[in-house]
């Protein structure tokens, strides 16, 4: 399915919206962070023409996800008959009870692991604050989002975890996106939403919402779980300071992104250059305190 007209649909799945239906391709929040320093747009490229392979981890949160949300990735686990005596699933009829039940679009996993996962998920519905969010009949999941930003000439696009439903006169909303990580721990998460580009996600999300449906007052936060016992959720909005950096970012990325386009070219960091540098002061200075104790 291509699209062709600026909206919120529903019956995309997660990789026909990940291959990008828009014809001259979008921009979302996790490609303009290929495309701004530390990465440059040849990253960018070559993300949108190599697509990523699956991981443990990834296919966690793909299943925690689908608990959550009640759509999206199916989990099943290996019957015990089909494992080796060791618990490895590297028998015969392992490989074929895998094999048969991806193709049906399941994600398997041994039961250790879906028995982990389910428990994060009860962690989050058993939140005080976090399991008010994803409530059956609130809204819906896995809503994607396509737009024109007017200002670079560009489509843009998201893909949001839940939308609150919609009704005429309503004035504000709240958006929440889920995320397993290492630790919840508010400081030490922090630090780490600067590395994966959480407030260009942000930013992103709220820009869209506000472009399709009018609402101004679009509030939008992290529900996040640990992924280790006791799996503890935490939920976390960004301050309007962080908001306005992530907006900021966004509109350097689709500076970028615009002018790539435009020439059919996703260059390197300094592709036109030599570029002179200098090593660390600190291991410069190590060098020469070394020489003067010789």
């Amino acid at each position: 399915m291509i699209v062709t007209k600026p909206g919120i649909y529903n019956d995309f799945d997660e990789a026909e919206y990940h291959s990008d239906p828009i014809v001259d391709g979008s921009l979302s929040a996790s490609g303009a962070k290929l495309l701004l320093d530390p990465h440059c747009p040849a990253h960018y490229y070559y993300d949108r023409t190599h697509p990523s392979k699956r991981t443990k981890a990834l296919d966690a949160g793909s299943i925690a996800h689908g608990m959550i949300l009640g759509t999206g990735a199916k989990a099943i686990a290996y019957p015990e008959s089909v494992l080796s005596c060791n618990g490895a699933a590297g028998t015969k009829a392992a490989k074929e009870f895998k094999e048969t039940h991806e193709a049906d679009g399941y994600i398997v996993v041994k039961q250790a692991e879906l028995d982990e996962i389910t428990a994060m998920v009860e962690s989050v519905r058993n939140h005080p604050v976090a399991g008010g969010f994803f409530q059956a009949g609130t809204g819906k999941a896995e809503q994607s989002l396509f737009w024109k930003d007017t200002a670079h000439g560009i489509w843009r696009r998201a893909r949001l975890d839940w939308l609150p439903t919609i009704k005429e006169g309503t004035r504000s909303i709240t958006i929440a996106d889920l995320k397993t990580a290492r630790t919840a721990n508010p400081r030490d998460w922090l630090r780490h939403a600067v590395d994966f580009g959480y407030a260009m996600q942000a930013a992103n999300y709220i820009d869209g919402v506000r472009s399709l449906t009018g609402i101004e007052s679009v509030r939008f936060v992290f529900v996040i779980v640990e992924k280790d016992p006791p799996y503890v959720p935490v939920v976390i909005e960004l301050d309007d300071e962080s908001l306005q950096a992530g907006a900021e970012l966004m509109n350097r990325a689709a500076d970028v992104f615009a002018r790539c386009k435009s020439t059919n070219t996703w260059p390197g960091y300094c592709d036109d250059q030599i570029v002179t540098g200098s090593l660390p002061g600190w291991y410069l200075d190590h060098i020469y305190d070394d020489a003067i104790e010789v």
